[in-house]
Parts: structure tokens; sequence; C-alpha cells
């Protein structure tokens, strides 16, 4: 065995012991949620809870999901997935702890607020071990892991209340003979399960600590230290995303309020059927449930995911809807065998959302989708509400178009959109990015600057810097002029350059405009830096400029505008007299201060038919004023005049490629009018 072929496998060996470790902890949550249900009906009769007082225990519950995501994913940002999965078990053995005075003081209070800790607990492996298994591992099997650690989620929710009935015997009512001392030993069973529980997790949680999780691939802020920032508020104006966990709330919320309506339905529809037998129903359910998550995970190596939970979608629908008819034991039977469909859904819809994601955006988006689970408590309440004004039947039939909601995101967006939503990429236009050699080319202006990007930038470094970011697509971008010393020589190693590369849509070449401006062959249009200390002041106000105008407009060629920011008066006279021209002001007119002078000047700038705006040039360090520009600009101008561009590599001088590019998503989300579309039609470029 070659050395490189040792190191490979034992990278496969330690991601298999990760895997089952982590694993280990899907059972764990899914123990305590059942556990949390089968408690529900004991803790409320015992304490003698009200219907209302009863029904927090699933808020608390399901309230701290909502809670708790958000912080879990910060804690997995700076620490790492090992950072967030001790966290969630340290809570869990916490919250397991606090039951202990809960049951001795007879407290629900204290044992909402048990629950409470416990459940953060179960968000926070949820928010970390959901994400960690879907990304560790090849992409084409994420779906498959994700469904494989689920399915033992489900055997903890069938081991949970089998547990629990060996503690439990018959309940005692109140008033009763025996109320008092059945109480008291319904107390003195859950302390000892609880404590059973803690002192179990906390051994696990010293396992966790000394073991080394590997990282998964392409999780560079792990590796290196450095987190991107990523918001849920940047990510849900990605559309793909956001009706990903719009699904996960809506299925959540069904799979949950199907169990809970189950044992009333069984026993309405089946003539005979008492509260046990219903109860022994919904285990067989459950196990149903289960086996339906352990047998598709072989399934989803030959069939692709989005598909096969379209079709599983599909089945659940038609099989409530064979229960909302009410055909007595047949919709009994039907509900039972939807489940069998039902199991993959939440599993399935995670990975999904997921595709396309790495780094910190893996956290935030599995953050956002874990409180979505918050539809576990929400969409019961609701379907209960239902089936009280309505019926059961009614609040059946008001999951089917539910499941089919899941269902159409599977078929209808990939169909419709293709791959590159399936993978939710977002497509980009750089409109503005610069390359050049410096040992073949003259660049006096970079004498000027501190250094930072006084070195040999190929388009191959520029790819490399899109290839970094989540779920995005370069398409690629429009060289704009450099300034060489040579104009001529930069024409022909721009030519070269283009005709080897793809990427290179067109270019932006340097000439002194006038109707007998000489213009490469292949040049896209014309830029005139007027920005640059050798052009004279009101240099576009000179009638040859004002004629070179009209005279590119004529032949279809949009010039390309870096103005002084004192000058945009001048710029806009000029364009003014030429309105048929295309012009695309560079960098947001190199703005400086958001000044009064300013603003009137780019406003009428907006008023120009032909005007379009590169969002770029701007210094990220001073968030308000980024804000207060971003926010003017996209109020004064048409968003259809609106170009992304990165002016890399010289972003670097004044931000970072990253920091920009983030600024910008937060922005705008993932209009692909503003990062492809517009440039499309700006620069006429054919794809």
């Amino acid at each position: 065995m070659t050395a490189s072929s040792k190191k490979g496998s034992s990278k496969g060996s330690a991601a298999t012991v990760a895997i089952v470790l982590v694993t280990s902890l899907f059972f764990v949550w899914g123990l305590t949620m059942n556990l949390v249900n089968a408690l529900n009906s004991p803790m409320a009769n015992y304490l003698e809870l009200s219907g209302t007082e009863a029904s927090l225990l699933q808020v608390a519950y399901y309230g701290a999901y909502f809670v708790m995501a958000i912080p879990a994913s910060i804690v997995a940002k700076k620490f790492g997935y090992k950072g967030g999965v001790v966290m969630g078990l340290a809570l869990f053995v916490l919250g397991s702890l606090i039951t202990v005075p809960a049951t001795n003081a007879a407290s629900y209070g204290i044992f909402l607020l048990a629950m409470f800790v416990i459940a953060a607990g179960a968000s926070t492996l949820e928010t970390n071990c959901n994400p960690y298994i879907t990304k560790l591992g090849d992409e084409k099997h994420e779906s498959m892991r994700l469904n494989l650690a689920q399915s033992f989620n489900g055997v903890g929710n069938i081991v949970g209340p089998l547990i629990l009935s060996q503690f439990l015997g018959s309940t005692v009512a109140a008033g009763d003979p025996g109320f008092a001392a059945a109480k008291l030993a319904f107390l003195s069973s859950m302390r000892g399960m609880y404590i059973v529980i803690a002192v179990v997790l906390a051994v696990v949680l010293a396992v966790f600590v000394f073991v080394k999780l590997p990282t998964p691939p392409g999780d560079e802020e792990e590796a290196s230290g450095n987190a991107e920032k990523v918001s849920i508020g940047s990510m849900l104006k990605r559309p793909y995303f956001a009706l990903g966990v719009l699904a996960e709330f809506i299925f959540i919320g069904l799979q949950v309020a199907g169990m809970s309506l189950f044992s009333s339905f069984a026993m309405q529809q089946w003539p005979g059927m008492t509260a046990g037998t219903a109860a022994a129903y919904l285990s067989i359910l459950s196990l149903l449930f289960t086996v339906g998550r352990f047998v598709s995970t072989p399934i989803m190596a030959k069939v692709e995911p989005g598909k096969l939970l379209g079709i599983y979608m599909t089945a659940s629908a038609i099989l409530f809807f064979v229960a909302f008819l009410g055909l007595g034991p047949v919709s009994v039977v039907a509900m039972i065998v939807s489940y069998l469909f039902v199991s993959i859904g939440y599993p399935m819809v995670f990975s999904l959302t997921l595709t396309g994601f790495k780094g910190s955006a893996v956290k935030t988006g599995s953050s956002a989708l874990v409180m979505s689970i918050v539809g576990a408590a929400l969409i019961p309440l609701l379907m209960s509400a239902i089936a009280d004004a309505a019926g059961i039947n009614v609040a059946l039939l008001v999951a089917v178009p539910g499941f089919l909601r899941c269902m159409v995101r599977s078929f209808w967006l990939q169909d419709r959109f293709g791959k590159e939503v399936a993978t939710m990429a977002l497509k980009v236009i750089d409109s503005h990015f610069h390359v050049w050699n410096l040992d073949t080319q003259d660049l006096p202006w970079l004498e000027g600057t501190d250094g930072t990007i006084t070195h040999t930038y190929t388009l191959k470094d520029l790819e490399a810097e899109y290839a970094r970011q989540a779920g995005v697509e370069f398409v690629g971008g429009v060289y704009v002029e450099v300034d060489c010393a040579d104009h001529e020589a930069e024409d022909k190693i721009a030519y070269d350059i283009k005709s080897a590369d793809p990427k290179m849509l067109a270019c932006m070449l340097r000439s002194d405009v006038s109707p007998w401006m000489r213009v490469p062959a292949f040049a896209a249009g014309i830029r005139e830096p007027l920005h640059i200390d050798s052009e004279p002041k009101g240099r576009c106000l000179e009638p040859s400029f004002i004629d070179g105008l009209h005279a590119m407009a004529a032949k279809g060629l949009p010039f390309e505008s870096c103005n002084r920011v004192n000058e945009l008066e001048d710029a806009y006279e000029a364009f003014a007299q030429a309105p048929e021209e295309t012009v695309i002001l560079n960098h947001l007119g190199n703005v400086e201060e958001l000044s009064d002078e300013y603003k009137a000047v780019m406003k009428k700038m907006a008023s120009l038919p032909n005007l379009y705006l590169k969002v770029s040039g701007f210094p990220t360090a001073d968030k308000k004023f980024v804000s207060d520009l971003l926010k003017f600009t996209r109020e004064t101008f048409d968003s259809d005049k609106l170009l992304y561009a990165s002016n890399w590599p010289v972003v670097k001088l004044y931000s970072t490629f990253d920091e920009h590019f983030s600024v910008l998503r937060d922005e705008f989300g993932d209009d692909e009018d503003f990062f492809m579309n517009n440039a499309v039609r700006a620069y006429g470029l054919k794809l």
C-alpha cells in the first residue's frame, strides 16, 4: 500500500467512525422526543393539568427548537461541528438533571424548564448533526447518508415509549383510591429514568470531547479557522432555499399532526376499537415509519433523491385522501401505510435544501431548517382546531395539498429551472474584472498603490474566487482595460485570453472617444478612463467626445465610463446630449461620501434611458455607509439598470472579494437579473 493510499484509507476510517458516533445521537433525540409525547397524558393526569397546561409541554419542547437553532449554528461556526455536538450533549445532561428537583417538588413549571433545556440540547444536536452527516462524504450520496442516520432517529421514536411503559403501570385518575401512591410512583419513575439518561449521555459527552471529528470536504472555514459571514436573511432571499425551509415547516407539522390525530381517527373509523388497540396500531405506524427510512436508503443509491421524494409525497397524499374518504378500517390502514412513505420527508427535504452549500452556509442553512421544526407545534394546533370544528376527516384532507406541495418542490422546480436550481446555483456574470501579467505588461498606475495588487493575475485566479462561493456558477465576465502603457499590446493580450478562455465573455478596451477613434475588431465597447490624472478636466464635454458617443451609438458600441466623482455633473451633461448611446457608469460613480451633491447628480443619471450602473468600487468596512449607499442606489435606479461587478483584483485595495460579494448577495439575494441578465442586455452578450 502506498503512502497516499494509506492516507486515504485513514481518512475513510476516521469518517466512518465519525458517522457511527454522530448517528448514535440521532437515536438519542428521537428517543427523548417521543418520551415527551408519551409523557403528555400521564403528566396531565398526575399533576391535574388542564388541556391548555398540558399542551405547554409540546410548546416548551418544540419552541426550544425555534429559539436554539441560531445560537447552535453560531457555536458551530466558531468551534466547528464538534463544538456544537458537545454543547448539545451538555444541555441534554443539564436538562435531564433538572427533572430531579422538578419531580421532587412535583412542579410542572420546573419540569417544563427541564424539557425546554433538553429540547435545546436536541435542537443543538440536530442543527449540527444533520448537516455534518449530510456533508461528510461525496455530494451524490448526501440524501442517502442523512436518511440512514435519521432511520436511527425513528428507532429512538419506537424505543422511547417502550422504555416509558416499563416504568408506568395503570393510570390512576385523580380522586380514585391509590391516586397519591400512583402519583408518587410516577414522579419517582420519571426521576430515575432521566437520571439514567443523564449518566449515559455524560459518558457519551466525554467520548466526543476526546474524539477528533474529521472536517467535511469543502468546509474551508473549519480547516482555516476563518468563517465567512452568511445570514439566514440572505439565504432566505434565495428562492430554492426559502422554498425548502417552507416545505420542511409544512412537512414536519403534517407528520406530527397525523400521529397526534391517529388514535382518535382510528377509534372513530373502526367499530369496536379501544384506546389500547388504537395505541397498538399507532406503534405499528411508527414501526412502518422507521422501516420506510431503512428500506428507502439503498433505493436512493439508484433513484435520484428529488424524484424519490416526489413519488413518496404523492403516495402520502393519495393515502391521506383515502383516509379522508372515511372508508372505515380501509381508511385506518391507509393512514398507517402512508407513514411508510412519509418517513423520508424530513431528511430528504433537509439534504436537498442544503445541496450546493459549503462551510458557514451549511451551518446557517441548517439552523433555518431546524427552526422550521416549529411547524410541529403550530400545524398540529391548526389541524386539531379544524378537527374540532369540522371533523377529523376534514383535518386529514388539509394534509393532502401539504404533501403535494413537497412533491411539487421535487418535480416542478427541477423540471422548470433545471440542474442549476436543483443545486441551488446562482448564475453570475462579473461585469467588471481585470487581469494582467507584470512580466509582459507595464502598468504605471500600480506604482501609486500599496503593493497589495502588484502581482500577476489570471482569469483562472478569478474563477477560483467564485469557486469558493457557495451555490454559485460563474458564467463568465467582462474584461475592462487596465490602463496599460501600451494600449495596442493590451488589445492583443486580451484577444489571446478571450480566444483561449470562454469565461471572458467580452472586452471593453481603451481608446480616446471621437468619431475617428481606433476600435479593435473584437471589442464589445470602449472605455476612456476619465478618472486618471492625464485626462483633462472637462474632457467629456469636448465636441469630439460628444460626437464620438453618437458614432458609437450608431455602431451599437457601449461606452464604459469611469469618472472622477466631482465631475459626475459634466458626465451627465455629456451623456444627456447622446441619450441613444448605452453608457455603463463604473463603480457607482467612484463615490466617496453620500453627499447631497452626489445624490442629486445620480438622480439625474438615473433619468437617462440607456445608462447602466455598476455596483462596485465601495469600501465595505463602514457598514452604515454601505447600507445607506445601496439603499439609495436601489431606490434611485431601475432594477434592470444595475449591474453586479467585482472590480477584481482592484477590490483588494479597499475590501476583499469575499466581503464584497457577500455584501451584494445579502442585499440582492439570488436576483439573477442583477447578477447576470442585466449584463447580458447592457453588453449584448450571446451566451
